[in-house]
């Protein structure tokens, strides 16, 4: 097979689909490798890199002419004319795209494969797991960043000191972004809230990010309450194969406290 990996054009998008070492384990399989030039640069992986483990370096068109094609993120209307018979690995969120984008892959009889919804044996999302751990963990760390006076935020610090916690970080969801985002709260230091639909997992909740941590159910009356005086608030709802909802109204927004930061993982949109 022929693996083309082409250079992501998303805004602040630096990942690349596949690293050399990935490169080279597909090379000593038979297949060919095409990486587009500078893909890896964002992540810290040269040309040399690849090309030294067997991947020929290449120009756009020719990374995308390839009979799979990987990527990180979905196509943009740009790379549109690049789509043909071949196979698509990337996260796609065809829910929340633009319709010419479905319309487009669709015309072009392309084969897409999105991580987002690829199951195991146990209806668990593998490859959507790590990148949502990640945005669990950076979520509060953003959301922090924001909190601070001279990002025009309300000068709260998430931390403890000298014993004693600082800062509300609420929490709506409590799968693996949520998880992540209340363990990274609760470690720095925060009062931690994190609401979720199962209340068979509360107790196991409890010991994952600790003891001290709330434990609350994910009701539009509980949200209301908690998020008057919250902090930081992250979104971390998921819909498998859709657009996840967005818990949080215009008019609980309204009741937060000005400087307060929203961070919602599920759009990837942040709201100061």
């Amino acid at each position: 097979m022929i693996i083309g990996v082409p250079k992501e054009t998303k805004d602040k998008e630096n990942r690349v689909a596949l690293t050399p070492d990935g490169a080279k384990q597909l090379v000593a399989k038979g297949h060919k490798v095409l990486v587009e030039k500078n893909a890896g640069a964002g992540s810290g992986f040269s040309d040399e890199d690849y090309s030294k483990n067997g991947a020929a370096i290449v120009d756009t068109e020719k990374a995308w002419s390839a009979d799979i094609v990987v990527k990180v993120k979905e196509p943009l209307e740009p790379e549109y004319k690049f789509l043909k018979k071949h196979i698509l690995f990337t996260y796609l969120h065809l829910a929340a795209a633009p319709k010419a984008l479905t319309e487009s892959l669709l015309k072009a009889e392309t084969g897409a494969i999105a991580y987002e919804t690829v199951e195991d044996s146990y209806n668990r999302l593998p490859l959507l797991a790590p990148m949502s751990a990640v945005a669990g963990n950076m979520s509060v760390t953003v959301g922090s960043y924001y909190l601070a006076k001279f990002n025009s935020g309300k000068g709260t610090m998430l931390g403890e000191v000298n014993g004693k916690l600082y800062g509300k970080a609420v929490i709506i969801g409590d799968g693996v972004v949520g998880r992540h985002a209340a363990k990274t709260a609760y470690g720095m230091g925060a009062n931690v809230f994190i609401f979720g639909r199962h209340e068979e997992r509360m107790d196991h909740l409890g010991d994952i990010i600790g003891k001290g941590a709330h434990i609350l159910l994910s009701t539009p009356e509980n949200i209301s309450e908690h998020i008057k005086d919250a902090d930081l608030v992250v979104g971390a709802v998921l819909v498998k194969g859709a657009k996840a909802p967005w818990v949080v109204t215009e008019e609980m927004v309204k009741t937060m406290q000005p400087g307060s930061v929203i961070v919602d993982v599920s759009i990837g949109c942040l709201i100061c």
